[in-house]
């Protein structure tokens, strides 16, 4: 856990163009020029919405991994959350959690698959915010997955 200091709160209207989440994503947070970011995603059309779930590794490490991808193809995105920021070797990456919503209408909710899910048209809209007093970095974690970690500026 870090300690921040009080200080100013970033916070922008974010527009994710069509394209895959990852990219979409960079390109919607690069005029920003903030390192890492956190999104709240409003609902909006995906041409292919790929998901996974947490699942129980016994006999870890790690004790928890992604199972098995999930595909909706065409599908909505109802609502989630991003968080944004660089990977180990310094390109961007994301970890996102949302609910889909399939053809029928039925809802899947888990880890989106950022390379995987792709944005329709028109985007998605979002709200980033962020601080110049932390950021978010893949951090190795042997238990788990490699995940987004809040570190202090």
């Amino acid at each position: 856990m870090i300690s921040l200091p009080p200080g100013p709160i970033r916070r922008a209207r974010v527009v994710l163009p069509p394209g895959p989440l990852l990219a979409s994503a960079t390109a919607a947070l690069a005029p920003l020029g903030w390192p890492s970011a956190t999104v709240q995603l409003l609902g909006g059309p995906l041409a292919r919405g790929v998901f996974t779930c947490s699942v129980l590794t016994p006999g870890g490490p790690p004790w928890i991994d992604y199972g098995p991808r999930r595909d909706l193809g065409a599908c909505w995105f109802v609502m989630g959350s991003l968080t944004f920021g660089p990977a180990l070797d310094g390109t961007p990456a994301l970890h996102c959690h949302a609910m889909l919503a399939d053809a029928e209408g039925r809802t899947h909710g888990g880890h989106i698959v950022p390379d995987a899910t792709a944005l329709a048209a028109p985007g998605l809209v979002g709200w980033a915010v962020s601080t110049p007093a932390a950021s978010f970095r893949i951090v190795r974690d042997v238990s788990t997955f490699n995940l987004l970690h809040p570190v202090a500026a």
